[in-house]
């Protein structure tokens, strides 16, 4: 077996198909494969990067002529094991034939071997059971006939017939079925296929079907009179039909799926309703040019604008080692009622340099709005850029965007800002972090731009159990004092700032944890215009203390010292206490405790620190049975000597599939309720039928606000969902797989 070979597996192409006909957002993970149908096109190119292919070994040839021949001799039906010889890459070969009967014959000159009735073949991680087997061992093939079980690591299919090469891991399966299942799949997909074989270049699959419906007549499913996978690039749909029972819904003379996107278009159109657009149908085909070169063009209707057209090109670019991709998207759509032309566009570029570990990235983002005369009633256009380069011991990225809105040169707004970061690495425990940040604004009622630079070096140490940082950072006012009106509120200068972090540890042979930050920092803030030195120690300790198996208490301290070079000094003295105590299994309590004093003044706006804070929160949780939890929770601030509200939570489950939650508050300031209870239901009111309610139970106007209701009926592999919005008096309709939960066919607004 070759190491590192490529291959595509059905599981991913069944789960695609039913995936683009719902417009599900295809990113299905690694799980185990049905059946892994190599491509020998991209074998040979494996084997001619890595040099000549090394012959076959012949120890499975040797080994099962070695188990007929003891069969031979022993006149028995029965097992036949060999525990086999080492190859020329120094492995071991297993196999073991189980059979009523095993013969060997001789046919025109090839050595065949025949074994009847509970036939049972392990060879490595392939798994063959069947009432008929024949194996030729000239010609390297399995033949296996009858109700056939083929099992490849933990999947598992069946067929009629299987013919297996394996030398060169060549495979056919004639009327094949199965189940399988895979990453954001919630069940199983049931499948079947008159006729699966690999070729040089791609997997074939006749007449196949599939659906996720676990019934001898599903009711429903997909069929396709010829799919042509191309291996990790795209597969060819011919002939694709979606039934319901046996009534034929829609038929596709062909269809594509890219399997290089994360995202595919759906084959069905999509059906809604929204603000903006009113009722709508979009609707969306794929088309193919050349390997490299495909997209999708979009016809819509929309009750509110009219009909949008549109498409998306892309264009893949680059080689082996200097892969890429380029796509346009342009849509229009002209408003039936006032014939404005809304345009929308986006051009992308992305390449990877592997051998200079370089990759590239462009994205400019357009969307205008052309009145009926011609003239610009909007105009925007939005870029952004990537660079980034990785080295032995450094990365360095470059990044930026640029956004521009106006009608004309006269009226243009300019936004933007482009940075560079370099991060060396000059140990194992030191490196240096240099960023460049420049920034551009101009309005359009502004005659010049506001231009800055913002650079910052930082110096990174880590130490065992510490670390060091040294931060310098300043402000550049590039065009000095001709622009009005910067906001500065938040820019900091730091000339330099030096820091010590002592991270959690035991103090000495006690129980209690400490941690220590440290500081020195020359500040320039510009909001204030302070320039000053700062020099900060913050000292935290904490405590866990048990008591019993019922409660629990952590103590928790802090000091922080501030003094500054013009005379301020200022510190904070604090502490916290967290109690959790259980009193039965039914009652248990949480209190919270916080209090921080701060004495002196600082000359800065940034490190402000409010003088006093003092709290104190508290939760009562009551559990008298399984069905039934009550939650009590409020607080009290000792400083402006106000109550936080009471709030009530009460959690009930009368039985398995029935779940309601309701809250409320109570006002202790005012001493006055808020008559209002937040509620939300979750009941399954029979075997197919569920109700679903969120919303605010008004007690004062006797009335229901802010509902959301939504009844649901099982029809076995599927769920239709009836929704209803009060507060925009909306109702919609949701119909989804229950394979596929997430992805739904939604008519209406929502």
């Amino acid at each position: 077996m070759r190491k590192n070979r490529k291959i595509f597996t059905i599981e991913f192409l069944l789960i695609t198909i039913i995936g683009i006909f719902l417009g599900v957002n295809l990113e299905v993970g690694r799980s185990k494969p049905l059946l892994n149908l190599v491509s020998f096109a991209q074998e040979m190119q494996e084997i001619s990067e890595e040099g000549e292919a090394p012959e076959a070994p012949e120890t499975l040839s040797t080994q099962i002529s070695t188990a007929v021949i003891e069969a031979e001799e022993e006149q028995t039906g029965e097992s036949v094991p060999e525990e086999g010889k080492e190859t020329e890459e120094g492995t071991k070969e297993e196999i073991s034939l189980k059979a009523e009967s095993i013969t060997y014959e001789k046919v025109e000159g090839e050595d065949i071997i025949i074994a009847r009735d509970g036939v049972e073949l392990k060879y490595k991680d392939t798994e063959i059971k069947s009432n008929l087997l024949k194996i030729n061992l000239n010609k390297n093939l399995f033949w296996a006939s009858g109700e056939v079980f083929l099992k490849q690591e933990e999947t598992e299919t069946y067929c009629e017939e299987v013919t297996y090469n394996w030398k060169t891991e060549k495979i056919i399966l004639i009327r094949l079925k199965g189940e399988l299942t895979g990453e954001g799949v919630k069940g199983k997909i049931y499948f079947s296929g008159e006729k699966m074989e690999n070729f040089p270049e791609t997997v074939e699959i006749k007449e196949g079907s599939f659906t996720t419906c676990d019934l001898e007549e599903p009711h429903y499913h997909l069929m396709a009179k010829e799919i042509i996978i191309y291996p990790k690039d795209k597969i060819i749909v011919r002939n694709i039909s979606w039934y319901e029972g046996n009534k034929k819904i829609i038929t596709l003379p062909f269809f594509i799926i890219f399997l290089d996107r994360k995202t595919q278009q759906p084959i069905l159109p999509k059906i809604g309703q929204n603000s903006a657009d009113g009722w709508y149908i979009k609707t969306n085909f794929n088309y193919y040019m050349t390997e490299k070169s495909y997209g999708t063009i979009y016809v819509d209707w929309l009750q509110k604008k009219g009909i949008g057209t549109g498409f998306t090109h892309t264009l893949e670019i680059g080689g082996e080692n200097n892969p890429g991709e380029t796509s346009l998207y342009l849509y229009q759509i002209k408003n039936k009622d006032t014939d404005k032309i809304n345009l929308t566009g986006e051009l992308k570029y992305q390449q990877e340099f592997k051998e200079q570990d370089l990759t590239t990235q462009l994205i400019l983002n357009y969307s205008g709005v052309k009145n009926p005369k011609g003239t610009l009633a909007s105009n925007t256009l939005k870029s952004q850029f990537t660079l980034e380069k990785t080295g032995e011991d450094y990365t360095f990225q470059l990044t930026g965007r640029y956004n521009f809105t106006g009608t004309d040169l006269d009226n243009l707004n300019i936004n933007g800002n482009i940075k560079a970061v370099y991060n060396y690495t000059i140990s194992d425990q030191l490196n240096s972090i240099l960023t460049l940040n420049f920034t551009d604004n101009h309005p359009s009622t502004q005659e010049f731009a506001d231009l800055e630079l913002l650079p910052k070096w930082e110096l990174k140490f880590q130490g065992e159990g510490y670390k060091l940082n040294l931060v310098t950072e300043k402000r550049f006012d590039l065009e000095g004092d001709d622009f009005t009106g910067e906001n500065v509120s938040k820019i900091i200068d730091r000339l330099p700032e030096f820091s010590f972090l002592k991270s959690s540890a035991l103090l000495g042979k006690t129980k209690i944890y400490y941690d220590i930050n440290a500081s020195v920092a020359h500040f320039y803030e510009y909001a204030t215009e302070e320039d000053n030195w700062r020099g900060e120690f913050i000292f935290n300790l904490k405590r866990t203390f048990t008591i019993g198996d019922n409660i629990s208490i952590i103590p928790a301290g802090v000091f922080r010292q501030d003094v500054y070079l013009t005379g301020e000094a200022r510190y904070l003295v604090g502490g916290k206490v967290d109690v959790k105590a259980t009193y039965n299994p039914y009652l248990s309590a949480t209190l919270n405790y916080n209090y921080n004093k701060t004495e002196g003044p600082t000359p800065f706006n940034f490190d402000y620190i409010a003088p006093l804070t003092h709290l104190v929160k508290g939760t009562l949780i009551f559990t008298p049975t399984d069905k039934i939890r009550l939650d009590l929770s409020t607080s009290y601030n000792f400083v402006d000597e106000t109550f936080g509200s009471l709030v009530a939570k009460l959690e009930y489950q009368p039985k398995e599939d029935w779940k309601m939650n309701f809250n409320t508050s109570y006002d202790l300031n005012m001493k006055e309720w808020s008559k209002e209870i937040n509620s939300t239901l979750d009941l399954k009111l029979s075997d197919n039928w569920k109700l679903n309610y969120k919303g605010i139970i008004d007690l004062e106007d006797f009335e229901l606000k802010n509902s959301v209701v939504g009844i649901t009926r099982d029809l076995h592999c599927r769920e239709i969902r009836f929704n209803y919005k009060q507060a925009t008096k909306s109702f919609w309709l949701e119909l989804y797989i229950k394979a596929f939960p997430t992805e739904k066919i939604t008519i209406g607004q929502q």
